[in-house]
């Protein structure tokens, strides 16, 4: 497919021949202006007077021959476009069913190695099976495609593949068995009524790509081809001699049978083109790219970073606002600026002990919601976080940063309370406006 730039009045591109169906049609159109002159020199004028209505009875083969080939045409950009729209829905299906496996694996350390085996290997067979499918819509031999390396495949069935009937479908079995096996070694860790989506991308994939090889299996059939590509060999040939017959002036004969014979063969050649959008052509769908932009998607979901959700801290100070940006020029310059601000200090806790997590979001949510009270509540709740490890700056006095532990205070502390490990957020919001913090790390279940 051509990438063509119209530029500012949408006229330069005219000049480019590659690709062009121009020079076909001048293949037709100069030969027929030239006959057409020719003959108006050879037939003088009373035998012209004898013959000005011609050009009127002639005018029915036209216009038959005008719609079958809009007819033509309007069929082969529908299957041009078909073609188009159904290799990228199977890819969009076939991509999401493998961004969702992604997503379900399972996170526990003890599996982390076979977890990680485990992605890469299914990278693979995805890329295989998008190829395999290029491949089968291709009506070129010398089409190359770019997979994810093979290496850790075993050989016997990499040569199983190359003498199946049919590729996609065997490297869809290796798929839905892959799943299977790491549901029950419990690579993949979700319900399985959501797993089943996986299963339904996989077979929506299928089904659209059937849809795109039968564009492939089912051309233009062969009667209407036939009759339109007769009746453009005879409108040829009539044409020179009707405006040869019909127009006294040389030039005048040559100008119109170039036209009209131009703008026929023109549009031919278009449907001609779009009709088989798998052939390699200029015009063609590029299936290498297809192939090579599934690639990138692919590597980039096995990427660690895509595997886990951002960290975020929030500013209660800030309100939400919108910014505008260009992602290519200004995003790299915002995330430097980030990097370089005194005050932002991002912490990983998403990934670190359970109740650490715990402890951060409860004690993040009673501040937001008691911090419209009055300064004074505001400063015994930000107390009672910093001693919880939890405060935005600083460590706080009697606390060993090094080890993370609270070194027990001089005076006594207060009796304990039971509803401090889990009570509700009514109960810390009052103990946080009533009483000094107690300095023991505690969890608050919201």
């Amino acid at each position: 497919m051509i990438a063509y730039d119209e530029g500012n009045w949408a006229i330069a591109f005219i000049f480019q021949l590659h690709g062009s169906v121009i020079p076909k049609a001048l293949v037709w159109a100069v030969p027929a202006a030239l006959m057409s002159g020719l003959l108006r020199l050879l037939i003088d004028d009373e035998t012209v007077a004898g013959f000005e209505d011609m050009s009127s009875n002639g005018s029915s083969l036209s216009f038959v021959l005008g719609f079958l080939i809009v007819f033509r045409t309007q069929k082969a950009y529908d299957r041009w476009w078909s073609a188009g729209t159904a290799l990228i829905e199977v890819r969009a299906d076939w991509f999401n069913a493998y961004s969702a496996l992604v997503a379900f694996g399972n996170q526990d350390p003890a599996l982390r190695e076979k977890l990680e085996s485990w992605i890469h290997e299914v990278a693979r067979y995805f890329s295989l099976l998008y190829g395999c499918a290029l491949s089968q819509c291709s009506a070129s031999s010398e089409m190359k495609l770019e997979f994810i390396d093979f290496s850790g495949v075993d050989t016997p069935h990499l040569r199983q593949l190359l003498a199946t009937c049919d590729k996609c479908e065997l490297v869809l079995q290796w798929i839905q068995r892959c799943i299977v096996e790491a549901a029950e070694c419990e690579l993949i860790k979700i319900a399985p009524p959501i797993l089943t989506r996986v299963y339904n991308q996989l077979g929506g994939g299928f089904v659209k790509l059937a849809r795109a090889r039968q564009i492939k299996a089912f051309p233009i059939p062969f009667i209407l081809a036939q009759m339109i590509t007769s009746l453009m060999i005879i409108h040829w040939v009539s044409s020179s001699v009707v405006c040869a017959m019909s127009l006294r002036s040389v030039f005048t004969a040559m100008l119109v049978c170039f036209l009209g014979q131009m703008c026929f063969w023109g549009v031919h050649y278009i449907a001609v083109e779009m009709e088989g959008p798998y052939g390699g052509e200029a015009n063609d769908l590029c299936l290498e790219d297809l192939q090579s932009d599934m690639n990138r998607s692919l590597l980039a979901i096995t990427h660690p970073l895509a595997r886990k959700t951002p960290s975020f801290e929030h500013d209660y100070e800030k309100p939400l606002a919108t910014i505008s940006l260009d992602l290519h020029l200004d995003f790299e310059r915002m995330c430097a600026e980030f990097d370089e601000s005194p005050k932002r200090t991002l912490h990983d806790s998403r990934f670190g002990d359970s109740s650490t997590r715990r402890s951060s979001g409860a004690v993040s949510k009673v501040a937001a919601e008691v911090r419209w009270r009055g300064s004074e509540t505001a400063k015994h709740l930000k107390e009672a976080a910093t001693w919880n490890g939890h405060a935005d700056g600083g460590e706080p006095s009697g606390r060993d940063p090094k080890s993370c532990t609270c070194v027990p205070p001089t005076e006594p502390e207060p009796a304990s309370d039971p509803s401090a490990g889990s009570g509700t957020t009514e109960t810390v919001r009052q103990r946080a406006a009533s009483s000094p913090p107690s300095r023991i790390r505690g969890t608050y279940s919201m």
